[in-house]
């Protein structure tokens, strides 16, 4: 008997022990704690209202439209205008030490005579003199030029043992060419035939002027007598 109420009485003990009081709500934080607490977390983007105040839901097709994410477009700066420079006065540039004028080079008339104006004077050949036309003769061996009508005679070259060889180049005119090769000058109206060279190889001319207006006067007053 004294054995039931015993453990009757630790039973009841050990429930009160581990029961939880219920204290009606004291133990709760007041109402302005919780509100500020509220009031500080970020709404949901369903919770958000519209223009109007108006709680937005997603599951609305027409509120799906103000749920969206905001585009974000680049700032596009104005283009700035350009800087205009202003040319230099020529009385105030100074030459630089290492720049030289441009030198105007006056070509001479076309007259018959040796293609190469730097080559040595002719000592062993024979070269008659011819009248003057528009057909340009050269020689292949010497490089003689005869600016002429006629065919030059066939007599002894500048090159030992050998004669002239003369053919037609082109016909006479106002702008000068240059082999690069060996240098004979002609002054023809367009590029001279390809021709045998000194070089072994055929004629490469390049353009080097032309006649002056005056020069070319001369030449059409010279073709009238």
């Amino acid at each position: 008997m004294k054995k039931n109420l015993l453990a009757t009485v630790f039973v009841c003990l050990a429930a009160e022990l581990f029961a939880q009081p219920f204290d009606g709500g004291r133990m709760l934080p007041p109402d302005s704690a919780r509100r500020n607490d509220r009031t500080t977390l970020r709404p949901r983007p369903y919770q958000q209202g519209g223009r109007d105040g108006k709680t937005l839901d997603s599951r609305n097709p027409a509120d799906r439209l103000q749920l969206q994410r905001p585009i974000y477009r680049p700032r596009v700066e104005p283009p700035k205008p350009k800087e205009t420079v202003k040319p230099a006065d020529p009385s105030t540039v100074k030459p630089s030490d290492g720049a030289k004028p441009a030198a105007t080079v006056t070509l001479p008339k076309p007259v018959s005579g040796p293609g190469n104006p730097l080559a040595k004077p002719a000592t062993r050949g024979e070269y008659p003199r011819m009248p003057d036309g528009k057909k340009i003769f050269e020689c292949s061996y010497c490089h003689y030029i005869y600016y002429t009508n006629y065919m030059p005679p066939i007599v002894k070259c500048e090159r030992p043992g050998m004669y002239h060889d003369w053919h037609i180049i082109g016909e006479k005119g106002t702008i000068w060419f240059r082999c690069l090769n060996c240098n004979t000058r002609v002054c023809s109206t367009r590029t001279p035939i390809r021709s045998q060279c000194d070089l072994e190889s055929k004629h490469v001319w390049e353009v080097i002027g032309q006649l002056t207006p005056q020069q070319q006067k001369e030449e059409l007053e010279k073709e009238m007598e």
